[in-house]
């Protein structure tokens, strides 16, 4: 069961609160073949130092420094580092219970990627995900990932196959700072033929303040909005369900990119690049009235800044 290698790989800027619990928690597990590979994303706080002890108390860790890039680019380093057949995504604020890494493998060994289960504190995720143990296809999970129901995009409940990855030619979008976990779930997904999904929870995701998922900073909108235009791009999307869902969720990021580009810069370059572009016979098929009117609301807005 502990034949192979799974590398652990955990971006890390300014966790020094949180980072000795969550390594310490990886190393309680019952799978004993692994090791801990930390990028320290050029931390401003001790975040390096509690990495570097963290080596003392155990072989498994390593601890790298980089310059600050961005948590894609943090990724994709320590994939390049990462010496395992298997590639597991812990975020450095989180913690994970002893049978996080065995459960992930047992499902791996029968499938292309497995799925486990989790808690969160978050308030716009549910408390928990309940799944069902169950062999599924991977484009039924793609579907259900865009459509929103039982899958997610998340990194950090799944377990990745380092064939798969290099074989594809697979990395994190750089400059991306959400939602960079779901394009590249999805285009692993792409390259999957049946998914293993395990219903225990072991994987506990903690809400921290300042995390890039909680600040209301311009990038985030922006980030949004280039996955969006990337999942659409690529057309992961096979019913008229989910085409619907991304062509909405799309036309959403964009819109709300664009107004606060309106609020806080005043600018409008931005709006007569992208606007001009937008397909209306597309937006209009989604009959959706607010998305609409949205649109309408930027392109007389962007007309009055020029005035």
């Amino acid at each position: 069961m502990d034949r192979e290698l799974v590398s652990v790989i955990i971006p890390a800027y300014n966790v020094d609160k949180f980072l000795g619990e969550c390594v310490r928690s990886l190393l309680c597990q019952t799978y004993t073949n692994y090791e801990i590979i930390i990028i320290d994303d050029g931390s401003t706080d001790n975040t390096y130092v509690i990495g570097e002890s963290l080596t003392f108390e155990s072989t498994k860790v390593k601890v790298f420094r980089q310059e600050n890039q961005g948590v894609s680019v943090a990724r994709n380093v320590g994939m390049q580092k990462a010496k395992g057949e298997f590639y597991v995504f812990v975020d450095a604020d989180d913690i994970v219970a002893p049978r996080y890494i065995e459960t992930l493998v047992f499902c791996a060994q029968k499938s292309d990627m497995g799925i486990i289960g989790f808690t969160s504190e978050r308030k716009e995720l549910a408390t928990e995900v309940n799944l069902n143990n169950v062999y599924v296809n991977a484009s039924d999970v793609i579907e259900n990932i865009l459509c929103g129901s039982n899958y997610d995009g998340y990194l950090w409940n799944k377990i990745f196959q380092k064939r798969i990855i290099e074989n594809n030619n697979l990395k994190f979008l750089k400059n991306i700072v959400v939602l960079e976990d779901l394009l590249f779930v999805l285009q692993y997904l792409k390259n999957c033929s049946t998914i293993a999904v395990s219903n225990e929870k072991l994987y506990y995701y903690r809400n921290r303040e300042g995390s890039a998922v909680n600040n209301n900073r311009l990038d985030k909108y922006l980030s949004k909005y280039k996955v969006m235009e990337e999942i659409k791009k690529q057309n992961f999307t096979c019913t008229e369900q989910s085409k619907k869902k991304t062509s909405f969720l799309y036309f959403e990021t964009m819109f709300s990119y664009l107004n606060q580009i309106l609020i806080r810069e005043n600018k409008t370059n931005e709006l007569a690049e992208i606007l001009p572009n937008v397909d209306i016979v597309e937006l209009l098929k989604l009959k959706n009235i607010k998305l609409f009117l949205k649109f309408l609301y930027l392109k007389i807005k962007g007309k009055l800044y020029k005035i």
